[in-house]
């Protein structure tokens, strides 16, 4: 995409989705993002709209059992994402604790950043009474 020409300088700010961020090397929390769009070309003949590109390199529909993850939240066992990734949530809750014991619920529409990679102890992801499916890019 390209700035578009007729408002190159037109910007607009995306928040209010959440960040599992790392803070040293084994600890997560939350924290609310924002992010600033430009106004881009949108191929014709749609008209312009606002956007922020972001290179993946991949891309992956996922599907949840029933209270997955369940167990390692008894148990306390945290896992890291194996990188930086964008997850948008699209059907049914997930609940996601932070090694400060901060939990969050996420719901269709939401995105989670999820930064908290290891040496980070990384977080705890809890589905639902319903499988829950969710994008993440990576």
């Amino acid at each position: 995409m390209r700035p578009s020409q007729a408002n190159a300088e037109q910007r607009h700010r995306a928040g209010g989705f959440a960040a599992a961020a790392r803070v040293g090397f084994n600890e997560s929390y939350f924290k609310t993002l924002t992010v600033d769009l430009t106004k881009v070309d949108s191929p014709p003949p749609a008209p312009p709209m606002f956007a922020k590109t972001n290179p993946a390199s991949r891309t992956v529909l996922a599907g949840f059992d029933p209270r997955w993850g369940a167990h390692d939240l008894q148990v306390r066992k945290f896992h890291p994402p194996p990188s930086a990734q964008f997850v948008v949530f699209l059907q049914r809750v997930m609940s996601i604790t932070t090694i400060d014991n901060e939990t969050r619920h996420f719901g269709p529409g939401d995105v989670l950043r999820a930064e908290d990679t290891a040496p980070c102890k990384g977080h705890i992801s809890v589905v639902g009474d319903k499988t829950s499916f969710t994008m993440i890019s990576r």
